[in-house]
């Protein structure tokens, strides 16, 4: 438990905000509403009625609608009203709403400090200076909004920014977001910016910050997860102070300073990871940045015994983490053949391999960072692959390599036919068609039979019935694995014409089947004599149901026996 004193850094903070200063003026006289400080001969600001605590009398601070004059009369003189003065309406906490007209170019600092019920401001054009504080512990403001003629200030979502929008000032206490994106190109972050903003769970910095200012997120108590990108270099004094609920961070390399408190207080930080890998690279860190904090400290391998070393670290339970990756994780490669590198990011030795003789390494060994420089032959086939293995003791990481093939893959394959029937022990050419028909294609095609006790089929594609049954034939491309079947019957008892004629009678799943050179009559008898159908059929393939038994079918003159089951 990091603990130097049980002195409240939050009261620190809001003394140093509210604390005197010689900038606070006393007013020089009244419209009966507002206190003005002459300036010059023409100009006066709103300011508060004493220049010391407290700084109205009870009963004369400002409240409700206030809309502030462009000019104002005192002693028959017209001044004109350019500035809002430090602590203008300092705790003025009935203030609901307030006017700023375009006469107003400056707004002082802690102008609106603890106005707790004004829930949005307007930055009129003329605004070009804005003090430090000026809203903070407005813990209703939901919005502040600039005029877009202004040439010094911009808002977005009710969030102010500079004009060129590279510093957020002021992200609004009252908002009930709990998430927020600070935008691209911001590369600044205004102290108190969201000091108090008590809704906010979750912050995306962007890349390209390089500060985080003063109290930035100081009491941010909902807040739980943020991410400081590789691009900030500094976190100042009590940046994230009291957010209680924040319970990891990771401090990249590129932060060189942070500053006092800068972490205090944040209860539930446990864990902490850090990538400084040599003792000059670690900043110099006082021990109360971590006030009233116990963490695990996470440092890259062989880097435990320098942050022994530190102050600040002592105490903390330090483990060492293994920095070991490659970048990137997939690399694409040209038929022709090409070189492109993959990055290792190591502390310690290394080796590379390839599965594939194809692609070659080099180096294939190194300590510490490194690059690899893959190279791959030109591919005269398809598109094909290897994987990069690179080992690190124990630890491995995979690169897969891709590269594409001057063989296109096939878009499909056909057959010629698509249901056969064959008797058993007679066989039948299928001939298969890879598409499409033009260009370098592989075309290549491999045979398979889903039941080789029903059929069979050669490596040229001949089918050869072996006994009763149904299956399919498989034609599939070597290249792609585009496939197709062709369904194959194989009967037993079947008549084919010795001369060759296309005849064929069969019976088959409870029907008989007659393939006709030419139309004729065919008569079906059973077994004792009796005619059952007489058919006169046409030239080609049919098929007729019958009751299971045994046929006599004649053909002309021609006779065939079957059994229909």
């Amino acid at each position: 438990m990091k603990t130097i004193k049980q002195i409240s850094l939050w009261f620190f903070a809001l003394m140093a905000i509210t604390s005197v200063t010689n900038g606070v003026w006393a007013a020089d006289f009244t419209d009966g509403t507002l206190f003005y400080k002459i300036l010059s001969a023409t100009e006066v600001a709103v300011c508060p009625e004493n220049g010391s605590s407290p700084y109205y009398n009870a009963g004369n601070e400002p409240a409700g609608n206030i809309t502030i004059p462009a000019t104002v009369i005192n002693g028959g003189t017209t001044y004109n009203v350019t500035e809002i003065g430090e602590m203008a309406f300092y705790y003025c906490s009935s203030l609901t709403s307030v006017t700023l007209p375009g006469s107003v170019t400056t707004i002082g600092e802690r102008a609106f400090v603890g106005c707790y019920a004004l829930p949005s401001i307007m930055i009129s054009s003329g605004v070009t200076a804005i003090g430090r504080h000026a809203f903070f512990g407005c813990t209703a403001l939901t919005a502040i909004t600039v005029d877009p003629g202004n040439t010094a200030y911009a808002s977005e979502d009710g969030v102010l920014y500079n004009k060129a929008k590279t510093t957020l000032i002021r992200y609004p206490q009252g908002k009930t977001g709990t998430s927020f994106s600070i935008p691209s190109g911001v590369t600044a972050i205004d102290n108190l910016a969201f000091s108090g903003c008590q809704s906010l769970i979750s912050v995306t910095l962007p890349e390209g910050l390089t500060t985080i200012g003063a109290e930035v997120f100081e009491n941010c108590i909902a807040l739980t997860s943020i991410t400081i990108p590789a691009s900030v270099t500094t976190i100042e004094y009590l940046a994230f102070a009291y957010c209680t609920a924040l319970t990891s961070i990771i401090i990249p390399a590129s932060v060189t300073t942070i500053d006092d408190y800068a972490f205090a207080y944040c209860t539930a930080l446990t864990s902490l990871t850090v990538n400084w890998t040599t003792a000059a690279a670690i900043p110099a860190i006082n021990p109360n940045v971590f006030d009233n904090v116990t963490l695990t400290l996470s440092v890259p391998t062989g880097t435990k015994s320098l942050y022994e070393g530190k102050a600040v670290w002592q105490g903390f339970n330090i483990v060492e983490r293994v920095v070991f990756s490659l970048t990137p994780p997939t690399v694409n490669m040209v038929a022709a053949g090409a070189t492109q590198p993959i990055a290792v990011t190591s502390v310690a030795a290394w080796t590379a391999s390839s599965d594939q003789p194809w692609l070659t390494l080099s180096p294939a060994n190194g300590t510490g960072n490194g690059v690899i420089q893959v190279t791959a032959e030109a591919n005269a086939g398809i598109v094909r692959t290897a994987t990069v293995t690179v080992t690190s003791g124990s630890l491995t990481q995979t690169v897969t390599v891709t590269q594409a093939g001057e063989m296109l893959i096939p878009d499909f394959i056909a057959l010629d036919q698509t249901d056969i029937t064959l008797p058993v022990g007679s066989s039948m050419q299928l001939n298969a068609t890879v598409y499409p028909e033009t260009g370098k294609v592989s075309r290549k095609v491999s045979w398979y039979s889903i039941d080789k006790s029903v059929a069979t089929v050669s490596r040229s594609g001949i089918v050869t019935g072996i006994s009763e049954g149904v299956t399919s034939i498989l034609a599939v491309t070597d290249v792609g694995e585009r496939r197709t079947q062709c369904r194959v019957r194989v009967v037993s008892d079947v008549y084919v014409n010795p001369v060759g004629e296309a005849l064929r009678v069969y019976a088959f799943e409870g029907q008989l089947h007659i393939s006709l050179p030419e139309a004729q009559t065919v008569r079906i008898y059973n077994v004792s004599g009796a005619l059952v159908k007489e058919l006169p059929l046409p030239a080609g393939e049919m098929s007729h149901p019958l009751p299971t038994g045994f046929y006599i079918v004649q053909l002309g003159t021609r006779v065939k026996k079957v059994i229909v089951k």
